[in-house]
């Protein structure tokens, strides 16, 4: 047998992987710079008077553009707005998937398996194809243009996406943990 001539063979390998490596990190630092460099922009102009679309380090500071962005017509109604219809929509959405999940995951029932596959298809169907008759149906109950209206929407369309997930957590908590709450005087 022959001695294996493994000295040669991995310099050349060395060398293979070497130029992998580089070419590699030549194109994660291009990634790197196409994210980097929008948000460089961002807080260059934000303090830069004489802002434009070019990435320069601006020739004085300033917080004008702050105190003429943050006002409450541009930044804090809408805020104000957008957490209170998000946080009474989740939690209108939370209560109800519970109140629907919990009779789905504990009890037993030939109806279950056919409101599933209703509560799915509800999943499925695109925000265009109920908008008709949603907007009929506020016209009708003076909800248009309203905050309560657009609560009810955000909870009534993400209201199956929750059903299916609030049952499948509830499916994963074991009926023992139930029962030893009730033996210890938890309401049923």
């Amino acid at each position: 047998m022959a001695p294996a001539r493994t000295g040669a063979r991995t310099r050349p390998r060395a060398r293979v992987r070497a130029v992998r490596r580089h070419t590699a990190d030549a194109c994660l630092m291009l990634v790197a710079a196409a994210f980097a460099l929008p948000l460089a922009w961002v807080l260059l102009a934000s303090v830069d008077p004489g802002a434009d679309l070019r990435v320069r380090v601006p020739d004085s500071l300033t917080l004008g553009n702050f105190r003429t962005v943050l006002t409450p017509e541009i930044t804090y109604t809408p805020l104000l707005n957008s957490l209170i219809l998000c946080g009474c929509g989740t939690a209108l959405t939370v209560g109800c998937a519970a109140l629907a999940a919990y009779p789905l995951s504990r009890f037993r029932s030939r109806l279950n398996r056919p409101f599933l596959l209703t509560i799915l298809f509800a999943t499925s169907l695109p925000i265009t194809a109920i908008m008709v008759p949603v907007y009929a149906l506020f016209v009708r109950v003076n909800l248009i243009d309203t905050l309560q209206g657009t609560i009810l929407f955000f909870a009534a369309t993400q209201l199956p996406f929750a059903i299916w997930l609030m049952k499948n957590f509830m499916d994963g908590v074991p009926k023992e943990l139930e029962e030893a709450a009730w033996t210890d005087g938890a309401s049923a």
